[in-house]
């Protein structure tokens, strides 16, 4: 007998019927849990499982599958928790994502700490969470993810409400944000914009209204979302958990049909859920507009989809049209929905349904417009011709004006009453659309009653011109008229853009004279104003824009234009004078105008009605007559003339006297002693106007005047703007007795005012003489000497001219120096008195200042440092950094080699400057060489302008904002204060360290506010876009570059920059940085013969031995051959070498060399040397080439990229090269040693591509930013079938698995199709000439397929050609050729 579990006893082995009853209870409960384990599993996670007899083996496989802490599970399982996003997902299924994560640590034994959990949830939430993760983030009671979750479910909520209710409530189609139009379930589609839980499910509902769960009107259920079966919904769906699951698309398409769901078709379907028509075909809009609005429509699912265009359209019926308007044109939708409010209170009918159709009717009349067919339970309206109503009905007067051709209403009226015809009057009166398309006109303009109660309080303001270039220079002048008074004040102008200085000194001139402060000012948007908006702003003065095009609402400036010009041409008229004496005649008009009676103010003169003073009359004389002013206070001797004839051409601006024309010599005397002839107009005469004029005046002449401020008020206060300081001006104890004084803008005559007597173009005027300070006012101011007798004559008084009446030559001083056929030459006094040669380039300042050319040099530096307000004289202070400068002096020459100008500039010595004293950081403006060459590839493909400029004394134009102190310039040292003072810089200066960057900051801060937008790929490089015009800007330093496609648009621009720096316009793109521009038949030659002329003068190699290659091929340089030079010789070696450097810019051929003799220039020898010369002879015999650039028809990339496996006998690294073309030029090139070693020639070569592929990707960025985009992956040409294969096979090989990760990049670019590799051959590889020296068959073969020199053949047929055949046959020369082979054959 045993005892069993129970206690009881029995045979042994034989278990009770208890114990078997708790086994099986055991044994289903484990089950049971296996079971449910089981089902909660995923496919891969089952097949692991699989065989498992209990849940705790399901259990242990599972815990050793996913338990295992691991370091790589670990670092995984992290990386899914900093990289996961929201998205689309709700905040409680992101919460879930984020927590099952942190669970898994916590089960792996990596638990996280709460504080980071909640970190993990908040850093991917989107941007407009940001408030509610700023608000966890800063308190201090939210310790668990579940506190955080509840604020973040909380926030969603009433984001999710602020989106609901945010939309425009009327006319807007299911824009995300409204609020619904249905409010129960059941039938209807639902496709309102509120949200709610409940029905509204029909066809293509958009949302969900409010109400219980519903079915669509027709009672057809709606299939599952997921799997698109019809027997249950998404809720209940038994793949709703399962992420991998895949509807076939025989299941979607069944139901797609089974759901009416849309297809793309033309028919209109009737939708009365829809609150707006709704399209997706652009096409039918007849008017359409682009939506700028943030509003959405709103979909079933509860996407939502952008709106992109609003229009208007209509539907044919046999009656009349049903109009269509503000139809919601959506891309993404699948069919045209036709909203049935819409249609009805757009079109003053109603709707009326029945189970197989429903009706349009007219509200007045009752008929039937529309009938509508009803297939599968949708009302749709088809692109066939609709049916017509048996009922006949009246026309409308809108149809009757469609019928007559659209005309006006009244005529309409007119044939509907004569003809008694039937029409049907429409409630609402509409605009046709048609008629304002093609009728549209500008509305009458009302008159205006706007009386201004004081002087200033409101002032016109408007700029008149182009004209002709008057006497003085002008072009335009710009007026202010005050509305109170209708005084007027005009100022001349050269440029439009000087109106921005001219106002604030008419706003000083006229509120001091006045005592009052301008409150508004009326103008039209012009250029001219858009600065001056600020300046108003600033000061409070209120800005009224005219609209644009609308020149009526500046009207009262427009008439005083028209005044202006019509009384100065009708003076000019009547006195004849040339018609470039117009601003002389217009200020004399402003100033007749202002003391004229006007009706606007009441019969008074503006002058009264402005300063209360009656104008004297009596003062006026008549414009061109002739006057004798008193010219007694010029005679050398007692018996000269004391006077002669002038023309009197108006009034003073800043003297009391008439201003007086010597026709002879082209002087203006200012006098009030005057004598007038008003009925002789000396211009009048036929003979005296074809009069030639020879004699060249000097500046005006101003004689003895007086003026009295206390007794007349009518000053020269009145209608001018101030008098330059810098004009002559003489006063004696005389008086004036008339109280009427002369207005006029400027007193500045040029010196050319003799020949604008005589027709002759001058644009630009003469300075005026500056009187020295210390000289007496009393004196008389001398005019300038002029040469030629006659003119000497005229200046001491003696006036006789040959007595005969006969015209000779002598009598129009015309006077033809005597030539001389014996070979004698004619020296001039200046030259027998100063015989001696100016220096090149002076080496200080004291052996400048022998000489004139350079002493005038240095006098237009000091002046310009002085004028830019460079420095500020102060004493010297204790314990600051003072740096010396010095003169620099260099001659330079034009293309062609003459010399074009001596320039002296003032340096600092900036290498005495102590890094965070006074600089911090510098930077060096330069545009990149391949940046030029695409821009002109470009500019010559395109047939664009390029235009140059210069920025005089760049630097001087950039502010500092460190502390800087220099010595006082040598030389020029001020006198006037104590010799210890010193210069504290304002402006930089060239040498400073800091000089670059603050002239590169100026710039680019000027071209910015001109709509520039500097280029990511090149920091020189500035890009403006606008409409039709595209303007490329390359600065290099001071030099510019400016490629347009407008020539006017380029003008505007170099205008702009007038305006702030002393720009030199240089013309046309001919010689920039030492490169000349030479244009050909096909496009342009980029050559630097010159310099490569001067460079050879420099090594003394000019008169060498050409050589036909620069480097033999068996030549391999090492530092090991030949005898160190001397430190002479070093130097020299090293600044060929530094020159050499720079001819690459346009010579491809030199790079490989250059670069191989660059290496050595630590420790140049004898053989490196040597080396040089070679090079030097070979640039001898091709100083005539140059760099191609032709037109192209496209701007396709293709590079060759080439390696040299261990080319360097010293430390046997590969030599890569390469060469970029765009399109058929050649734009970028290089030729550089790698920097490691490669242990295969694959290695190298792979190495070689990736630098390639590198600068094609950066050329692929700024072609993108200058708006060329490639329409094909650019394609790279290698030699190497290792390196081609590698670069789309993944496979690492034993030869290549030590290559550098960072190379591999080029795998990326091919498998992402930015980028094509193949396979070239040897002799057409095109970098081979970058990597090695070639011998010279293949060194010419591939010099010609590079688009640089011709093959023998043809050199040997182009020495039978002259130069113009040769031309004619596509031949490019940049010089004076000798012989064939200096020819370039494209």
């Amino acid at each position: 007998m045993s005892t069993n579990s129970t206690g009881s006893s029995g045979p042994a082995g034989v278990i009770s019927v208890p114990a078997f009853s708790q086994m099986v209870t055991v044994k289903l409960t484990d089950q049971l849990v296996m079971s449910a384990m089981l089902s909660s599993l995923g496919e891969t996670v089952l097949a692991q499982v699989v065989g498992c007899t209990s849940a705790g083996e399901v259990w242990r496989v599972i815990e050793q599958t996913f338990a295992t802490a691991s370091r790589a599970q670990v670092m995984q399982i992290r990386m899914q928790l900093s990289t996961i996003q929201k998205k689309e997902l709700t905040i409680a299924e992101y919460y879930l994502k984020v927590k099952g994560l942190a669970d898994t640590l916590a089960v792996i034994g990596k638990p996280l700490e709460n504080d980071e959990v909640i970190a993990y949830i908040l850093q991917r939430l989107p941007s407009e969470y940001d408030p509610i993760v700023t608000s966890i983030t800063t308190r201090t009671d939210i310790n668990t993810p579940s506190d955080a979750l509840a604020h973040l479910l909380s926030y969603e909520l009433r984001v999710e409400h602020n989106n609901s209710n945010g939309g425009v409530q009327a006319n807007q189609a299911n824009r995300t944000g409204g609020t619904n139009t249905s409010s129960g379930g059941g039938g209807g589609r639902g496709r309102g914009r509120g949200r709610g839980n409940g029905g509204g499910r029909g066809n293509g509902g958009r949302s969900n209204g409010r109400g219980s769960q519903g079915y669509s009107g027709q009672g057809q259920k709606q299939p599952c979302q997921i799997c698109w079966r019809t027997n249950h919904d998404a809720s209940r769906c038994y793949h709703r958990f399962d992420q991998n699951f895949v509807a076939t698309d025989a299941k979607v398409a069944a139901a797609a049909t089974a759901n009416n769901s849309y297809a793309i078709d033309s028919n209109w379907y009737a939708d009365t859920g829809a609150t707006d028509h709704i399209t997706h075909d652009l096409e039918r809009l007849s008017t359409r507009e682009r939506y700028t609005g943030n509003d959405r429509v709103q979909v079933a699912n509860g996407a939502g989809l952008n709106i992109a265009h609003i229009g208007n359209s209509s539907i044919s019926t046999a009656h009349r049209q049903l109009n269509l308007k503000q139809i919601l044109h959506v891309p993404k939708i699948n069919r045209h929905l036709l909203s049935i409010h819409k249609l009805v209170s757009d079109n003053n009918v109603y709707a009326e349904f029945h189970p197989n159709c429903f009706l349009v009717k007219d509200q007045a009349t009752k008929s039937t417009l529309l009938k509508v067919a009803c297939e599968d339970g949708l009302y749709f309206i088809s692109n066939k011709p609709c049916s017509k109503a048996n009922l006949s009905v009246r026309a409308t007067s809108e149809l009757w004006h469609r019928r007559l051709g659209h005309p006006s209403t009244a005529v309409v009226h007119q044939i509907l009453v004569d003809n008694n015809l039937a029409v049907t009057q429409n409630k609402e009166s509409s605009v046709c659309d048609a008629c304002q398309q093609a009728k549209a006109h500008q509305l009458p303009f009302q008159p205006s009653f706007h009386v201004s109660s004081r002087p200033l309080e409101l002032v016109h303001t408007d700029v008149w011109g182009p004209a002709k270039i008057s006497v003085n220079g002008y072009k335009y002048y710009v007026s202010f008229v005050d509305d109170y008074s209708r005084f007027t004040w005009i100022y001349f102008l050269k440029h439009k853009s000087q109106v921005e200085s001219i106002f604030p000194q008419f706003q000083s001139h006229v509120e001091r004279l006045l005592g009052k402060k301008i409150l508004a000012v009326q103008s039209d948007w012009g250029g001219e104003y858009h600065h001056l908006h600020k300046y108003f702003n600033r000061l409070g003065i209120t800005h009224r824009i005219s609209s644009p095009h609308t020149h009526q609402q500046n009207g009262l400036v427009e008439r005083k234009h028209r005044h202006l010009v019509e009384t100065g041409i009708s003076l000019l008229a009547h006195s004849l004078l040339p018609l470039r004496f117009w601003d002389e005649a217009f200020h004399t008009a402003c100033y007749l105008i202002n003391r004229m009676p006007s009706k606007t103010i009441g019969g008074d003169t503006p002058l009264t009605k402005l300063l209360g003073v009656k104008p004297d009359y009596k003062f006026l004389k008549a414009f061109g007559c002739a006057c004798w002013p008193n010219l007694r206070a010029y005679n050398s001797t007692k018996l000269s003339f004391r006077s002669r004839q002038c023309v009197f051409i108006g009034y003073s601006a800043s003297h009391k006297g008439y201003k007086c024309l010597d026709r002879q010599t082209g002087r203006v005397y200012i006098s009030r002693d005057v004598t007038f002839d008003e009925n002789v107009f000396p211009f009048q005469s036929a003979t005296e106007r074809s009069k030639p004029v020879t004699q060249i005046g000097s500046q005006p002449i101003v004689l003895p005047t007086v003026i009295n401020l206390n007794q007349y008020t009518e000053s020269s206060l009145i209608d001018t703007q101030p008098t330059p300081t810098n004009t002559p001006t003489v006063s004696n104890t005389n008086s004036l007795s008339s109280p009427e004084i002369g207005v006029l803008p400027t007193d500045n005559v040029p010196t050319n005012m003799v020949d604008a007597l005589a027709g002759e173009q001058h644009p630009e005027p003469a300075g005026p003489v500056t009187v020295s300070e210390h000289q007496n006012t009393e004196e008389v101011v001398q005019s300038e000497s002029v040469s030629g007798t006659a003119q000497e004559g005229a200046q001491e008084g003696n006036f006789s001219q040959p007595s005969h009446h006969m015209r000779t030559r002598l009598k129009d001083n015309i006077i033809k120096p005597k030539e001389f056929k014996d070979g004698t030459m004619r020296y001039t006094r200046a030259a027998v008195v100063h015989p001696v040669t100016v220096p090149a380039e002076p080496k200080s300042h004291l052996e400048a200042l022998k000489f004139d050319q350079w002493r005038e040099a240095m006098d237009a530096e000091f002046h310009a440092l002085l004028k830019n307000q460079t420095w500020t004289l102060v004493p010297p202070q204790k314990g600051i950094n003072l740096i010396d400068c010095r003169w620099i002096f260099k001659v330079k020459k034009k293309a062609d080699g003459s010399v074009e100008r001596y320039k002296a500039r003032l340096v600092a010595k900036g290498f005495k400057q102590r890094f965070g004293i006074d600089y911090a950081d510098t930077y060096s403006p330069v545009v990149k060489p391949t940046t030029i060459r695409v821009i002109l590839s470009l500019a010559v493909s395109n047939g664009w302008n390029m235009r140059q400029i210069d920025i005089q004394n760049a630097f001087l134009h950039g502010v500092l904002k460190e502390e800087v102190y220099m010595t006082q310039p040598l030389g020029y040292e001020n006198s006037k204060v104590p010799k210890n003072y010193v210069c504290k810089l304002n402006k930089a200066l060239y040498g400073l360290k800091q000089a670059p960057r603050a002239w590169h900051s100026r710039l680019t801060d000027k071209l910015q506010n001109l709509g520039f937008a500097a280029s990511q790929a090149d920091a020189s490089l500035f890009i403006l876009k606008q409409r039709n015009i595209t303007m490329y800007v390359l600065i290099y330093v001071d030099d510019i570059i400016i490629v347009s496609s407008s020539v006017s648009a380029t003008n505007r621009l170099v205008q702009e920059l007038t305006e702030d720096f002393a720009v030199k316009d240089l013309g046309n793109l001919e010689y920039f940085l030492g490169i000349e521009v030479v244009p050909t038949r096909y496009g342009l030659v980029l050559s630097q013969k010159r310099y490569a002329h001067e460079l050879l003068q420099r090594a003394k190699m000019d008169k060498c031995k050409p050589i036909s290659t620069p480097m033999a091929a068996s030549e391999k340089l090492s530092r090991e051959q030949g005898t160190a030079l001397t430190d002479d010789a070093q130097f020299q070696y090293r600044s060929i070498v530094g020159g050499l450097q720079y001819l690459t810019i346009t010579r491809p051929d030199l790079s490989f060399v250059v670069n191989k003799v660059c290496q050595f220039i630590h420790n140049p020898t004898d053989a490196h040397w040597a080396a040089v010369k070679r090079i030097l002879r070979y640039i001898k015999g091709t100083l005539d080439q140059g760099l191609k650039v032709q037109k192209s028809a496209n701007s396709t990339l293709t590079a060759f990229s080439d390696a040299d496996w261990a080319g360097c006998p010293d430390d046997r690294r590969s030599t890569s090269g390469f060469a970029v073309m765009l399109g058929s030029n050649l734009v970028s090139w290089s030729s550089r040693k790698q920097a490691t070693v490669s242990r295969s020639s694959t290695e190298a070569e792979y190495k070689a591509i990736a630098n390639v592929t590198a600068e094609i990707i950066w050329l692929q960025t700024l072609l993108k930013e200058l708006g060329i985009y490639q329409t094909e992956a650019p394609i790279l040409w290698s030699d190497n079938l290792g390196a081609v294969y590698l670069t789309s096979n993944p496979v690492f090989h034993a030869r290549t698995k030590h290559i550098e990760v960072d190379f591999h990049f080029v795998r990326e670019q091919v498998a992402r199709k930015a980028l094509k590799v193949r396979f070239i051959s040897s002799k057409d590889q095109l970098a081979d000439i970058f990597t090695k020296a070639l011998p010279k068959a293949p060194f010419t073969e591939i010099f010609g397929a590079g688009r640089k020199v011709t093959t023998g053949k043809w050199l040997a047929s182009a020495r039978k050609k002259t130069v113009e055949e040769i031309r004619d046959a596509g031949i490019v020369c940049t010089g004076k050729y000798r012989h064939a082979s200096q020819l370039e054959i494209s």
